[in-house]
């Protein structure tokens, strides 16, 4: 949980500075970088992380192509989750 409270702590430093000369090119460069790093290389995080392994093992011999063609696997049939029919009655849970 620590690098979570540095990533916040990060733009709220920058914000508790208050407006100041913007910050040098190479450090607003660095930054980016650290946090595509951070939120990219993440492992095994979150409680979700176990339902893609059957996506990415579907699509593993698939080239790019084959893969965006096969479309997004929450509304294939496959799955039995597909979007409504247009014109069918819904029903609000609200």
């Amino acid at each position: 949980m620590i690098p979570y409270w540095l990533l916040l702590l990060l733009p709220l430093w920058a914000c508790v500075q208050g407006p100041r000369r913007p910050w040098p090119t190479w450090q607003a460069w660095l930054i980016g970088i650290a946090l595509t790093l951070f939120i990219g290389l993440r492992h095994e995080v979150g409680g979700d992380w176990g339902n893609y392994i059957p996506y990415l093992t579907r699509a593993e011999g698939l080239s790019l192509a084959e893969a965006v063609a096969a479309g997004d696997p929450a509304t294939t049939p496959s799955t039995g989750c597909l979007p409504p029919t247009p014109g069918a009655s819904t029903v609000s849970t609200w």
